[in-house]
């Protein structure tokens, strides 16, 4: 194909690019960071919060070098537990009260999340840490944590709308099967070995295009219903990751050598996750390589392990067999998140069939839940099931936030889409007086006003 380029071609290339030599591409600029004195600590966020604005003050304002297009230099972070925080830019930081946060009506994600806003008229990312944080145990890792949280949130590539740069979630069968999974872990742990060796980098990207034609060929409706998180998440999750490299190293490059791990024989990783590992390391491939596929890979809608192999001459998949340990460590690693995710799906499945629990339906449209993927199974008829949701709802009548709760998405009888919480009566918390429901317990809080109906003899909550 014109265009193709050979890995032979590049080679001279390569060790340049790792130490970030002007004349080659990709291999990621030395940085001088912009350091700031950490504040008192008189709050949980507070040293947290002094390593995430060195960071954004070390990377954002460069982030045009790592892809092209990007440029953050002008965005701010807004770091917040819910109640107070801390506003950090380029240039500083400055503390934000709940009465600021109050007056500027800013949705605050759920626990571990982060979303884009705007912050005064300002180009903002709120971030809320994960529960039970100790960030003051180590406040450097915790910062960089917060940091690649709201680097990723922040990533849209020129030409691409906001709400599809989130993009990529998919839906999984449950319970998982272990097949599929092995066959994507060795794509991965072809394309790191390909990057942090060298020597023998012709050979694993064989590897590698050898993986990825079995992915296509013996999984086909899974390849097809990942190629968008594997894009988009995969695009996000690789600048987010150098981004950190680049703030904690001054060579990037061999911070990421030395830090990147396989991923057999780590914990079965959602859809997500998976997606994003891939992307990072074909991405970081075509680094050393000098591939240009940053600035027509999402114009393209190719997923970021086929831009590289597809720009490669001289790369043709050579038969592979999967390691006797990476197999049984992947088996071992899916039954557990089965055992995991039947812990949440299983209960959930029996409430939702349960007519005698009043089933909360708020409309999807009110607000966002986020949870550890999208499950279809064959006991429920529902769009999907999302185990240990987080998110914020706000209707006209109030607000509901939920954390850790698994909820369902599905058509309501109107054909309106909504997420499906099944109640329990009698529970601590759960209170209906007229057509105000409070919640107060369960992973639920929150008061809203519930138009009440009658379905199959079961008692449905429209909230409003």
């Amino acid at each position: 194909m014109d265009g193709k380029r050979s890995v032979r071609a590049v080679a001279a290339c390569v060790v340049l690019a790792l130490v970030g030599c002007a004349g080659c591409v990709g291999g990621g600029p030395r940085l001088e960071g912009v350091v700031v004195a950490s504040p008192s600590a008189r709050g949980p966020l507070d040293r947290p919060a002094a390593e995430v604005q060195a960071a954004v003050a070390r990377v954002w304002p460069r982030t045009a070098a790592l892809w092209p297009g990007v440029d953050l230099s002008g965005h701010h972070v807004l770091l917040t537990d819910g109640e107070r925080g801390w506003l950090v830019d380029a240039v500083g930081m400055s503390r934000v009260g709940a009465a600021d946060l109050e007056r500027a009506g800013v949705d605050v994600p759920a626990p571990g999340g982060a979303e884009r806003t705007t912050w005064r008229g300002e180009r903002t990312v709120v971030v809320r840490p994960p529960a039970g944080a100790r960030a003051q145990d180590d406040p450097v890792a915790a910062g960089l944590e917060l940091f690649a949280l709201a680097t990723r949130a922040a990533f849209v590539p020129p030409g691409q709308d906001a709400s599809a740069a989130a993009g990529g979630e998919r839906l999984q069968t449950y319970p998982l099967e272990a097949e599929p999974r092995m066959v994507r872990a060795m794509i991965h742990d072809s394309l790191l070995a390909a990057y942090q060796r060298p020597g023998e980098r012709a050979e694993r990207l064989a590897a590698a295009a050898y993986w990825n034609e079995q992915w296509v060929r013996r999984f086909p409706a899974e390849a097809k219903g990942s190629a968008e998180a594997d894009l988009r998440v995969g695009a996000a999750a690789y600048f987010a990751r150098y981004a950190v490299a680049m703030a904690a190293a001054d060579d990037p490059a061999e911070h990421l050598m030395t830090t990147l791990r396989p991923l057999a024989g780590e914990p079965a990783e959602d859809p997500a996750g998976e997606a994003g590992a891939i992307g990072t390391v074909a991405l970081l491939n075509a680094d050393v390589l000098g591939l240009g596929v940053k600035e027509r890979l999402l114009r393209e809608g190719v997923p970021p392990v086929d831009a590289v192999l597809t720009e490669l001459t001289d790369v043709e998949p050579v038969r592979q067999t999967v390691p006797e340990a990476v197999r049984e460590a992947v088996e071992r690693s899916t039954a557990e998140r089965n055992e995991r995710l039947g812990r949440a799906i299983g209960p959930f499945t029996r409430a939702m069939e349960d007519d005698g629990r009043p089933l909360l339906m708020l409309p999807a449209g009110s607000g966002r839940v986020v949870g550890e993927g999208l499950f279809t199974t064959e006991e429920l008829p529902v769009d999907a099931v999302v185990p240990g949701g987080r998110g914020r709802f706000v209707l006209e009548s109030g607000t509901l936030t939920l954390d850790g709760v698994t909820v369902a998405r599905m058509p309501g009888p109107d054909g309106g889409a909504y997420v499906a919480v099944p109640l329990d009566q009698d529970g601590e918390g759960v209170s209906l007086a007229g057509d105000r429901l409070t919640l107060a317990g369960g992973g639920l809080r929150g008061a809203v006003d519930v138009r009440v109906a009658e379905d199959g003899g079961r008692t449905v909550l429209h909230a409003r």
